[in-house]
């Protein structure tokens, strides 16, 4: 049976980061075809043939709930959470930025429960993970945060090795979030070709 080719055209947008700087950057890319959704867990590198041997660089997976803003104390959310936090500041605590240390102040306070992993594992699988387990039996504590002050589902992703970046979400997990009250914050830096070392997390 004689097969057939589809020309697809798409623009997607990835951040080019520095240590002082970074560039939106619109690429216009042309596929022939497309074998797997760019989210499928098992997809690989088909720029890099099986006999090129490459170190391959970890990426680096921020999943978290946070939460801003709130005038009860830190101690007040954790209990009410039953988590500790991995994250917190106090509003109009002074921190320093840069590599010249510009000092700068909290403009609000701060509270964060993060997962973090070196890997090059699906990061879906990590996201699924954390609302099972962290998320969902929490989503009446959640929903009392939330529906005072400003809550988020944080996903960022540093991505240094691997396919194009992709992440779905289900209804399933969409209706946990809309349960809980929280927004959904997605950040996902392609990072391909840069030490690692030379941008922070």
């Amino acid at each position: 049976m004689a097969g057939f080719g589809v020309l697809i055209t798409f623009v997607f947008f990835i951040y080019i980061v520095s240590w002082d700087r970074s560039q939106l950057v619109g690429l216009s890319i042309s596929l022939r075809s497309i074998a797997k959704a760019s989210y499928a867990r098992h997809c690989r590198n088909t720029n890099v043939s099986a006999n090129t041997f490459r170190i391959m660089k970890l990426n680096k997976n921020h999943i978290e709930i946070k939460f801003f803003d709130f005038l009860i104390t830190h101690d007040e959310v954790t209990t009410i959470l039953g988590l500790i936090p991995t994250h917190k500041w106090m509003k109009d605590e002074e921190y320093f930025v840069g590599p010249k240390k510009i000092k700068k102040i909290r403009k609000e306070n701060f509270w964060g429960h993060e997962f973090y992993a070196e890997t090059n594992d699906f990061i879906g699988d990590q996201v699924e993970e954390f609302l099972k387990s962290i998320i969902a039996p929490r989503t009446a504590q959640i929903k009392k945060l939330a529906e005072k002050y400003h809550g988020e589902f944080s996903v960022v992703q540093y991505m240094y090795d691997g396919c194009n970046p992709g992440l779905y979400f289900d209804k399933r997990q969409l209706k946990i979030l809309n349960d809980c009250g929280l927004e959904l914050n997605i950040d996902i830096y392609v990072l391909t070709g840069l030490e690692k070392d030379d941008t922070s997390a």
